[in-house]
């Protein structure tokens, strides 16, 4: 049975508008804890605000929108704008070359252009991706460093845990998507790595991170309505019957905060099964082994 109790205790939850967020609140906020969530969506979390002060207390649950979101926006723009006037000076350049030759060697070069215009604008489109990837890591963890300083119990804080929500994904690898793959095992490394701190015990602090399958709650159903997203159909087809209920999702989540001793814990969480994994360091020698 565990024996860390979580009622009266407060949870702090990033995305808690919608989604895996929402469901974990009111999983908390039934056994007794209190809620403070944050959501770039300033409606959607109003909403859930009411919602959830209506069933559980205004007193237990509140409510603030995170601007910091923001940042990665204005980033992507500004990257955008300065790659987009890195186009139009080569363009310019390319112009001024063709007025000077010849017919044959223009259409050579509009053709180069063109090759030349399709790169760069895969190359935007794969630096827009690894912004808003890091942007993302970048924000669990420095969620996570100003929730360590607020709770430390050697800074006047009370102790508390801090759970990171990664996904499969930081515990498999997936070559389709090689950077968000590395995003998910960064999160789940800062948190393994934070719950060796020999200070832990004295500051009162505990790290764990929880890795959920996909989720009727999670990405793929809100794939599946984006309208003209390519492939979506298929995707979703093939996830469908293996999707992880939300509310499996949620009782997994309070099992991991009410651990006896969380400190260290990566739990996994599928469709038929909850699983801790743990990672072995491999003593390898002088020649990696062959299988």
């Amino acid at each position: 049975m565990p024996s860390y109790e979580i009622r009266d205790k407060v949870f702090f939850i990033t995305g808690g508008a919608q989604g895996l967020g929402k469901e974990i609140a009111k999983g908390v906020l039934a056994r007794g804890s209190k809620v403070f969530f944050v959501d770039i969506l300033k409606d959607k979390g109003e909403e859930t605000l009411q919602e959830l002060a209506h069933i559980f207390g205004p007193k237990n649950v509140a409510f603030v929108q995170d601007h910091y979101h923001y940042i990665i926006i204005i980033i992507i723009i500004i990257t955008s704008i300065l790659l987009l006037i890195i186009i139009i000076i080569i363009i310019i350049i390319i112009i001024i070359i063709i007025i000077i030759i010849i017919i044959i060697i223009i259409i050579i070069i509009i053709i180069i252009i063109i090759i030349i215009i399709i790169i760069i604008i895969i190359i935007i489109i794969i630096i827009i991706i690894i912004i808003i990837n890091i942007m993302i890591i970048f924000a669990v963890i420095q969620g996570s460093q100003v929730a360590s300083l607020h709770m430390r119990k050697d800074k006047g804080g009370k102790g508390g845990r801090i759970i990171a929500m990664s996904s499969q994904a930081g515990l498999d690898y997936y070559y389709q998507m090689p950077v968000y793959n590395a995003c998910k095992h960064g999160i789940r490394v800062y948190s393994k790595a934070s719950s060796r701190n020999p200070a832990n015990e004295a500051m009162g602090l505990e790290f764990a991170s929880f890795h959920p399958d996909g989720s009727d709650a999670g990405i793929f159903p809100r794939m599946y309505e984006a309208p003209g997203l390519i492939g979506a159909d298929a995707l979703f087809e093939t996830y469908r019957g293996e999707l992880v209920p939300v509310e499996s999702v949620v009782e997994a989540f309070i099992d991991l905060v009410t651990l006896e001793k969380m400190n260290g814990a990566d739990l996994y969480v599928g469709k038929n099964k909850n699983t801790f994994i743990e990672f072995q360091k491999l003593e390898l020698g002088n020649s990696f082994p062959q299988k």
